[in-house]
């Protein structure tokens, strides 16, 4: 079931204990497609002069997301430092 939508929401309102009584991993590594779709849609109706300025805008947001996967693997890897 995806997170995104009333579905979701509904099913919460429906069974508090899978929000209460459970742990969802929010940090799992997202394909490259998906975090330019949602990066798309997201800036879709900010106006930020020129198409080519958003398309920069758009892989930028991407390339941070990827980074920061990258910086959370190298930081878990490190003594005492665990996420759960």
């Amino acid at each position: 079931m995806s997170p995104v939508g009333s579905a979701f929401r509904t099913r919460c309102r429906m069974f508090p204990s899978l929000v209460n009584c459970c742990t969802i991993d929010w940090f799992t590594e997202w394909p490259p497609e998906a975090l330019l779709s949602v990066s798309e849609t997201a800036l879709a109706d900010v106006d930020l002069g020129t198409d080519e300025l958003k398309v920069c805008t758009v892989r930028h947001t991407r390339g941070v997301a990827t980074a920061s996967d990258s910086v959370l693997v190298c930081w878990q890897g490190k003594p005492n430092r665990h996420t759960t």
